[in-house]
């Protein structure tokens, strides 16, 4: 992938379409944090990667992704990966609070 700048602006929704092996699931890895881009600079929420913590900014995003899917494991129970969500991070970590539970359970 080269070239790429792409700015999204408040209340913005955008789909990535391309064909299989593009760069999408890498661009958008890249883009969370859970990858180091090769080349170039990224920046979130005007934060720059490397220069910032990443996993509080990723709670203040939403994505819906096949991604982020392929990176949990495929035994986790998918209340866990809901409720990592919560955390904007994959698998959950430590224990689910009964406040998270009975929230989950509501929704």
């Amino acid at each position: 992938m080269q070239g790429i700048d792409w700015e999204i602006g408040p209340g913005e929704n955008w789909v990535m379409v391309g064909a299989n092996g593009c760069g999408k699931t890498s661009l958008l890895s890249s883009l969370l944090g859970y990858a180091c881009p090769s080349d170039g600079e990224i920046a979130l929420l005007g934060e720059r990667f490397g220069e910032s913590d990443w996993r509080a900014l990723r709670c203040q995003i939403g994505v819906v992704s096949s991604a982020v899917r392929q990176m949990m494991a495929d035994e986790e129970p998918a209340v866990e990966s809901v409720a990592s969500g919560r955390y904007a991070m994959i698998d959950a970590w430590g224990q689910i609070t009964k406040r998270i539970w009975t929230r989950r359970r509501a929704s």
